[in-house]
């Protein structure tokens, strides 16, 4: 896993956009759309509880949240009651991420924000 501000690799695949990675070790693009009508009121799209109901089908030990080079993914607080049922780790985008996940043995989930 590599990434630069804007743009992540994971297994070889590049992506330019926020991404999930499952606990099966697939990655899908983040769907924004879910949360994009809150983007006004934080100034950019919020990570939402609408987002995250794939954690409750997918069951993972351990939830990553990257919040971004600068640390400013705004998370709202439905999101943050979902998360309140799983272990979580929230960093900012940086090597002890990178990491954090290659070291990771407990089944997890993580939520990637490839920019601030």
């Amino acid at each position: 896993m590599t990434w630069k501000f804007g743009k992540i690799k994971i297994q070889g695949e590049k992506y330019k956009h926020d991404v999930y990675i499952h606990v099966d070790g697939s990655v899908t693009k983040r769907n924004k759309d879910l949360s994009r009508h809150l983007k006004e009121e934080y100034g950019q799209t919020p990570l939402t509880d609408a987002e995250l109901h794939f954690l409750r089908d997918e069951e993972p030990e351990v939830v990553y949240i990257d919040i971004g080079f600068c640390g400013q993914l705004p998370i709202t607080y439905g999101a943050k009651r979902i998360l309140d049922g799983f272990d979580v780790i929230m960093m900012p985008t940086t090597d002890d991420l990178k990491k954090a996940l290659k070291k990771e043995k407990r089944k997890y989930a993580a939520v990637i924000h490839v920019t601030c």
